[in-house]
């Protein structure tokens, strides 16, 4: 099932966060760290309505953010319309990987985005994110070109699928 996340869920998803970046660095993924994504970048989505988790029997196996924010350095790439939803930090809890607890997040997105009327969603993922690069066009995500978005990171590859 999934809801909006409350401020009680934030500690909860840290400790869902800080496995999966464990699970991440295990398998080559550079992707996030100590650093990001944080309890307040988190708290921030959760005040402002746009964190929802997957939740099994009370626990939250799951979380992503979605809404209208962008990078600036998303205006250099040639999207095909201006009218979007964004995904951010989608997550599974690291025993969970594989199951499909983030097609789920990914469908649930889409739903939302429709109910809108937004026609499109876009997002971006680290280039050495092999594991979700290949998850974004499994699900139909165009890839749309690189951004730098850290100066200690390389680039980000940025996708966009658009919404029927």
């Amino acid at each position: 099932m999934i809801r909006k996340a409350n401020l009680e869920d934030l500690d909860e998803l840290i400790k869902l966060y800080r496995g999966s970046i464990k699970k991440m660095i295990s398998k080559k993924i550079s992707q996030w760290d100590h650093e990001y994504p944080n309890k307040e970048v988190l708290k921030k989505d959760i005040l402002a309505q746009n964190y929802y988790v997957f939740f099994d029997q009370d626990e939250i196996i799951g979380g992503v953010t979605i809404d209208e924010n962008i990078d600036t350095a998303y205006k250099n790439i040639k999207w095909k319309n201006n009218c979007f939803y964004t995904i951010h930090r989608l997550v599974v809890k690291h025993n969970k990987w594989g199951i499909g607890i983030g097609k789920k997040l990914m469908f649930f997105a889409e739903e939302l985005a429709k109910k809108n009327n937004k026609k499109s969603l876009r997002l971006d993922t680290y280039f050495d994110n092999t594991i979700a690069n290949s998850f974004y066009i499994g699900l139909e995500y165009k890839f749309k070109g690189k951004i730098l978005l850290k100066e200690h990171k390389k680039f980000y590859y940025c996708y966009e699928k658009m919404i029927k």
